[in-house]
């Protein structure tokens, strides 16, 4: 199995056995919290929260926000969930110091489009800069979030739950 790919489940194995995420009540998105050393890569998962099986998200469109001075947006990887029910994301960053932002589009296709599940929907992998401080928080913020249904005529779901993330820098061991 391909690194990656294992990082994927990692995420999901975790995301079951509730750690290291917060997750919210009802629909919206998550953000995790995770930890790097200076220069170390780390994979912050998206998840998606649904209340109940009724609902059926099939666009999601949301912003996150960083601080590019502590960490660097490398990429974003496509969750599996995504594959199964034709789902196509677009992620671009727009880094600006401490207000970055990363613009996320995920959506389903299909005739009928299909509706994403509960979970991972997509990993964006940073990198902790070198001159980043020991112990550093550096918060991620979701704003400007829509979640759409898989309807033919989509609606927009409202009264969102959204959770915030955070990078943590820790001290190397070696």
């Amino acid at each position: 199995m391909k690194p990656r790919r294992l990082l994927q489940w990692a995420v999901v194995i975790l995301a079951a056995l509730g750690g290291p995420f917060v997750h919210a009540a009802g629909n919206g998105l998550s953000l995790g919290n995770v930890s790097a050393a200076a220069k170390g890569r780390v994979i912050v998962p998206l998840m998606l929260e649904i209340e109940n099986e009724d609902v059926k998200v099939g666009h999601i469109t949301a912003t996150v926000g960083y601080d590019a001075t502590v960490a660097t947006f490398d990429m974003a990887e496509k969750g599996f969930l995504l594959d199964g029910v034709g789902g196509k994301m677009t992620v671009s960053a727009k880094p600006d110091g401490a207000k970055s932002t990363i613009a996320v589009d995920v959506i389903t296709e299909g005739n009928p489009r299909q509706a994403l599940r509960k979970g991972l929907v997509l990993s964006l992998v940073f990198k902790v800069n070198e001159k980043a401080v020991s112990d550093t928080k550096m918060p991620l913020t979701l704003s400007a979030v829509t979640l759409y249904t898989s309807d033919a005529e989509p609606k927009e779901l409202t009264a969102l739950n959204l959770t915030p993330g955070e990078i943590q820098d820790r001290k190397s061991t070696r």
